[in-house]
């Protein structure tokens, strides 16, 4: 398992914001936007660009045409 942990790419869930947040009260509603910030670790033979395209493929095979993805840093393995 450890050889695991060293090994084999990553892709973390940093952070999720979307909908109403205030402190006072409650609404149910269907957010306009939501965002999520994601950690992926690359393993050799993995470049952030080919990983950044693999993921837009699959959103968009998947039906998330309207997605955005921002690369915010991308470093080689």
């Amino acid at each position: 398992m450890l050889q695991s942990l060293k090994q084999d790419p990553t892709c973390t869930i940093c952070g999720l914001k979307s909908g109403f947040i205030d402190d006072e009260g409650t609404k149910t509603i269907i957010p306009a936007y939501a965002l999520a910030k994601l950690d992926i670790r690359l393993v050799p033979n993995q470049t952030p660009q080919e990983t950044m395209d693999l993921i837009r493929v699959h959103l968009q095979s998947r039906g998330y045409q309207d997605i955005e993805v921002t690369d915010l840093k991308g470093l080689e393995p």
